[in-house]
């Protein structure tokens, strides 16, 4: 049945899929040469509307939090089977827990059944009696408003109120969090909730049946000043703000209009503003559970900023490095309180750069700021991570890889992977090229002679009897019962690769019955005794190593199964929505179902490949 689903579905996509056009105009905006960027060329074709209309996008919060960039706030519906209901969430790294304060509104003080529905600019909580708005206010504030009798409950944990005047009190919860409630309108009760040993707020409405009031969060203490005249006026600035960002997200075919400003949403408010260990605002992975940033995750939202917003897509890229260790490892993850250094991610920054360098967005400064850093890096996996000095580099766990529990590591965690070489020799190629253009013509030289011997090494020791095997350090054996789609990423060096091999893994990653499903490449071949369902990197499909494979196809000059592994990962998250992965079978979302790194190839791959 699978293999059928697969044949139909291959025949349907490659009779849809037509060559993409490179528009070229002349243009009077400043421009390196006469070529347009597809960004501009889209936007000049009026291939899609501009900016966003109000109420075009609904979602489940459920599966999409309500915040806004810049926040640390969000509202969520999504919680376990002991906190159901809607809260707000904490997404800094402050707060031990994710669901602080309890949303329920009530009419004559009782609380009543309702429906939550979210919008960019604003949170509809619909009742039988009338409907509780909310909206920020500000990226640190949310704003609360109703006008026909509904009122409000908080539920705050651990928590008690400070009082600062009669308009005003702080709400004190646990060793970091604060919060300022400001009543604008309506009357408030507070009383003590034994059970979470925090306080209940009722917001009650004025005579006019109205309440208006506001929650801000500050962390050391708050600061006198003023909100919107109306709670109608934050709502309109949130829009406008979110217009602006649409203006920038990538264009799409007209068919993905949906789809395309429901990514752009993830994406846009899934970013915080700097704030401790984060010096630049950031793109989190989500605002959901992985509300952290990943030492490749930011690579590809920084690929799907770089055209329409440049410096936000620098200050993606460059987030990691800000908290470079002496040695020249980045952390593993990070949020705005503390950082995990144990593991590693793989060093795909230079191939990310490669391709924001083609897109013209790195200028000749933001070379000179990453050349030390990026060599830094890629000193560090060649000096301090080739245990038995082979000139080959290892992992020290799966982790270290992206593929946490990658069937490779499945008997051995200390695993040489043709990847990583993979990855380390366009790195190094990259810093070639930026060494040249900084006028270091030894230095260029020196990594160029770097990447040779560490391709030719990788190729000596990994490539066995027609395919890619990842050994283990100081050793010659294997996973022989591993069929990881890990093996047919050093695609990514393209025509780097001998051509005998590049037509070797491109025809078994196709023949191979199991690995190229209906909606995209397994992580796991789906006939491998490892395959398991919902089984992380054991089967799912995952955005970055379906974005890695399609780039490797195109830079094999195999274009058509690019594009049609391509269209296969568009229409999933299309009919899907943007998962943290994907069951390869069914092309359902696992896990986080609002993630920012899948929603940025989905952009990617919809503008790159997909008419």
């Amino acid at each position: 049945m699978i293999r059928l689903v697969y044949i139909m579905q291959k025949a349907r996509i490659l009779l849809g899929c037509f060559a993409v056009i490179l528009l070229v105009t002349s243009c009077s905006k400043k421009q390196k040469g006469s070529q347009v960027s597809a960004f501009v060329a889209a936007k000049e074709q009026h291939v899609l509307g501009k900016g966003y209309s109000p109420g075009s996008l609904e979602f489940n919060l459920t599966e999409v939090p309500f915040s806004m960039k810049g926040a640390s706030m969000a509202c969520s519906a999504r919680g376990t089977n002991d906190q159901k209901g809607l809260y707000i969430w904490d997404v800094s790294g402050r707060g031990e827990e994710r669901g602080i304060i309890k949303i329920e509104p009530t009419f004559k003080g009782e609380v009543v059944p309702s429906k939550i529905v979210g919008t960019p600019e604003k949170l509809r909580v619909s009742t039988d009696f009338g409907n509780l708005e909310i909206c920020f206010d500000g990226n640190r504030a949310l704003r609360f408003y109703s006008k026909k009798g509904v009122g409000v409950r908080l539920s705050v944990k651990q928590s008690y109120a400070l009082p600062k005047n009669n308009k005003q009190f702080r709400i004190i919860q646990g060793d970091f969090l604060r919060y300022m409630f400001t009543s604008i309108a309506g009357n408030v009760q507070i009383s003590t909730d034994k059970i979470s040993k925090g306080i209940l707020i009722d917001k009650l409405p004025e005579k006019d049946g109205t309440i208006d009031f506001v929650l801000e969060e500050y962390e050391s203490e708050w600061s006198e000043h003023k909100y919107a005249n109306t709670f109608n006026d934050a709502v309109e600035k949130v829009k406008n703000e979110f217009s602006e960002w649409m203006e920038e997200t990538l264009p799409l075919n007209k068919k993905y209009d949906h789809t395309r400003t429901l990514a752009a949403y993830i994406n846009w408010s899934s970013i915080v503003s700097p704030r401790g260990l984060l010096k630049r605002s950031t793109m989190l992975m989500s605002k959901n559970w992985m509300h952290r940033v990943w030492s490749w995750d930011h690579c590809f939202n920084a690929l799907a900023l770089a055209e329409g917003n440049p410096k936000l897509a620098w200050d993606q890229f460059m987030i990691m490095f800000d908290q470079q260790h002496e040695l020249g490892a980045l952390p593993d993850c990070m949020d705005d309180h503390s950082l995990i250094r144990g593991y590693l991610k793989p060093p795909i920054h230079g191939w990310a750069l490669k391709k924001m360098m083609a897109m013209g967005v790195v200028t000749s400064e933001k070379m000179q700021e990453i050349y030390t850093p990026l060599s830094k890096w890629t000193d560090f996996w060649m000096t301090y991570r080739d245990d038995d000095k082979n000139g080959m580099p290892q992992y020290h766990h799966g982790n270290d890889s992206g593929w946490d529990n990658g069937s490779v590591f499945a008997e051995n965690r200390y695993v040489e992977g043709p990847e990583l070489s993979a990855y380390l020799v366009i790195q190094m190629d990259v810093l070639a090229e930026i060494a040249g253009q900084l006028g270091k013509t030894k230095a260029a030289g020196q990594w160029h002679k770097r990447a040779d011997d560490l391709l030719n090494t990788m190729i000596n020791r990994s490539w066995i009897d027609g395919r890619f095997v990842s050994k283990y350090s100081g050793s010659e054996n294997w996973n022989k019962n591993s069929k990881s789609l890990m093996a047919f990423l050093p695609l990514v060096l393209g025509e780097r690769l001998p051509a005998q091999i590049r037509k070797k893994l491109v025809n078994d990653l196709w023949s191979d019955k199991g690995f190229i499903t209906p909606f995209g490449p397994a992580t796991e071949n789906i006939y491998s005794e490892y395959y398991t369902k919902d089984g992380y990197w054991r089967g799912a499909i995952w955005a970055p190593t379906t974005y890695l494979i399609v780039d490797g196809l195109a830079s094999c000059k195999e274009t058509d199964h690019a594009k049609e592994l391509a269209k296969r990962f568009v229409e999933m998250c299309n009919n899907n929505g943007f998962g943290e992965n994907f069951d390869p079978i069914t092309g359902a979302s696992l896990r986080d179902p609002a993630y920012t790194w899948t929603a940025s190839v989905f952009l990617l791959l919809a503008n790159e490949y997909v008419n």
